[in-house]
């Protein structure tokens, strides 16, 4: 596949009412979350040839990336997924950020899977979960940590009903 994302950095950023734009997967319509939204317009396209992948763009989420940081942005409504997505990522940090009025409780804030060395800390989460920390699918909580992942701090999140 190529190269994976490495040291990526997006801070102090504003996205409010986030649409995957479900029929036209060349506007992110397959995207899981809004990291890969994001990640989609950092990483660049997809190559490979036309209709050969469902996907339209390389994503941060996916095949090993590292060293991501998700710092001092606003996700405010979005509509499908995590509001953060990292999966398969080595050294990433959430920290800082104001994430709010999610899809619905399923849907956590921050969803981390196969990967280590992640701190989620610092950040605001407003909306209807009933815990700030869970494992698993259906555990209605903010932060969701697979039981595949390891190394990951979640600390000092304020959780707010919306």
């Amino acid at each position: 596949m190529g190269y994976m994302p490495r040291n990526i950095t997006i801070v102090d950023n504003t996205f409010i009412n986030a649409s995957r734009c479900v029929p036209d997967p060349y506007h992110a319509g397959t995207a899981p979350s809004m990291l890969s939204v994001i990640g989609s317009a950092v990483v660049g396209p997809n190559t490979s040839p036309f209709g050969t992948v469902p996907e339209p763009f390389v994503r941060v989420a996916y095949h090993g990336a590292q060293n991501i940081s998700i710092v001092n942005n606003t996700i405010d409504t979005w509509f499908r997924g995590a509001g953060v997505l990292l999966g398969e990522v080595s050294g990433g940090v959430v920290r800082g950020n104001t994430i709010a009025r999610p899809p619905d409780v399923d849907a956590p804030a921050v969803d981390v899977s196969d990967s280590d060395s992640i701190r989620v800390e610092d950040n605001l989460l407003i909306g209807g979960w009933a815990a700030i920390e869970g494992d698993g699918e259906g555990s209605a909580a903010a932060v969701r940590v697979a039981k595949n992942t390891t190394g990951v701090e979640v600390a000092h999140n304020t959780l707010r009903q919306s």
